[in-house]
């Protein structure tokens, strides 16, 4: 099916949901780089706080260089310094050695001193043989796993960097759980959602005023109202127009005006063919009931048959006068073309017919005088008129 074969407000709304798609396949891939950014941003703020927590042990590393602390002392600092940070509400520090055993854990405690080798999240992952292999191989890195949440029944994924401090042989380690990042990218998914639904609104809106409007201003299909003008072109009038809910200044509206227009026009046409073959000469088109360039028509139809039919009444009149013995005066109007030869074969007509009368009159007059010998000169006249004359000569 092709689109031509669609109603033009069908196309407009297939045109709608394309632009939706559209907006919603860009908000989709928007957000799908916003949360892999989010994820990102987290990562590396885990790794500044990592760096913070080894520039701790950094710290007290140089207290114990300097003699100020035994490293006995300086560690101890090190980790009550670490065990009470805070950050994000809930995050926090731990130190775990290459073993792996675990130095401090702020939020378990039972954890410390204890082998972590042979402990495994929920996905059966040894978490801290990892950490020592990430940090040995290097210096650093990201490690995720499953670890307990407070407030959740099941281990959440956490993401999580450590860092080795060689001059302790310590691993300083700080994460974030996943489902803070999927709570936070949620949050801002919401705000987006609600952007896009209004911007999907506010585009709706405005597309079903433009489909009103240009379904308005056609009064119906395009494809439809090509083939009545093709039909006009063919001299095809016959067409039935549905605007009964079309706008007055739609395509269809005016379409039909030009059909009554054309109507009135062949109408009028018609009335002078039959008034014309009747013999009514008389009749004319009212002009008045046409507008524009279809007044003019009328107007120069009408005009037409006075300057056809004018000379032709006078031509009559005077053929009717001259039947009667009546001899009207020779015209003196101006026509052009085939009429002014009529004009003048009229008037040729009334000085042969005049001049016979006068010679008739005269040899009238002659023979009342006894002048029985004139005669009248035949050489004036032609044809017929020549030959009547010889005869009374």
């Amino acid at each position: 099916m092709s689109l031509k074969s669609l109603k033009v407000s069908s196309r407009l709304v297939l045109m709608l949901a394309i632009a939706l798609l559209g907006v919603v396949a860009i908000a989709a891939i928007a957000l799908q780089q916003y949360r892999a950014q989010m994820v990102e941003d987290y990562r590396n703020k885990v790794r500044s706080i990592a760096e913070v927590g080894h520039t701790v042990l950094a710290h007290y590393h140089e207290l114990e260089r300097s003699g100020r602390l035994s490293r006995a002392d300086a560690q101890s600092a090190a980790m009550a310094t670490l065990r009470q940070v805070r950050y994000d509400g809930t995050e926090y520090y731990w130190i775990n050695d290459t073993g792996p055993k675990m130095v401090m854990h702020p939020i378990r405690p039972e954890l410390d001193g204890q082998d972590l080798s042979n402990n495994r999240d929920p996905n059966g992952k040894y978490l801290f043989r990892e950490m020592v292999q990430v940090t040995t191989r290097d210096g650093g890195g990201f490690v995720e796993y499953m670890w307990p949440k407070p407030g959740f029944e099941e281990p959440q994924p956490k993401i999580s960097f450590v860092k080795m401090f060689e001059p302790w042989g310590w691993i300083i380690g700080t994460g974030v759980y996943a489902d803070d990042i999927g709570a936070a990218f949620m949050a801002h998914l919401r705000l987006f959602a609600a952007l896009v639904l209004v911007l999907i609104a506010g585009l709706s809106a405005f597309a079903w005023r433009v489909v009103r409007s240009v379904t308005s201003q056609l009064g119906g299909e395009p494809g439809y109202a090509s083939e009545v003008m093709q039909a006009f072109a063919r001299g095809d009038l016959g067409a039935s127009l549905d605007v009964e809910k079309a706008e007055s200044d739609s395509l269809m509206r005016s379409l039909a005006e030009v059909q009554q227009s054309l109507k009135r026009l062949v109408a009028d046409a018609e009335g002078l063919i039959q008034a014309a073959v009747a013999g009514q000469l008389s009749t004319r088109a009212d002009a008045s009931v046409h507008q524009g360039d279809y007044r003019k028509i009328v107007e120069g139809v009408n005009a037409t048959l006075d300057a056809v039919i004018g000379p032709l009444n006078v031509a009559a009149d005077y053929v009717d006068q001259i039947a009667k013995g009546q001899m009207p005066a020779k015209i003196t109007d101006h026509y052009n073309g085939d009429f002014n030869a009529l004009k003048n074969n009229l008037n040729s007509c009334i000085d042969a017919v005049n001049a016979l009368i006068q010679d008739a009159n005269g040899l009238a007059q002659a023979a009342i005088e006894g002048k029985l010998s004139t005669r009248a000169d035949a050489s004036h006249h032609r044809g017929d008129y020549r030959r009547i004359v010889e005869g009374v000569n």
